[in-house]
């Protein structure tokens, strides 16, 4: 069963307007959800960010380089840059 949201233009207390978000956009990002749930790929970004918010600090030898490069890659795609 689809579960279905609604959206409502919402006014703040200081009197601005917070329009609905684009249908467009959040089409595309429902179908974005949905190839990455059906391709097995949100599994191992479960796992990525678990292991991320676990680790406290890197290694100063450097060891923990590779997994630095993979978190900023990552960040990057998400559009947090």
């Amino acid at each position: 069963m689809r579960k279905k949201v609604g959206f409502q233009d919402e006014r703040a207390s200081n009197g601005t307007t917070h329009p609905r978000p684009d249908r467009r956009y959040l089409q595309t990002h429902a179908l974005c959800c949905r190839v990455a749930h059906l391709s097995g790929i949100t599994e191992h970004l479960d796992k990525f960010y678990k292991d991320f918010e676990r680790m406290e600090v890197l290694a100063t030898d450097g060891s923990s380089a590779a997994f630095l490069i993979q978190a900023l890659e990552l960040l990057g795609e998400d559009g947090h840059t």
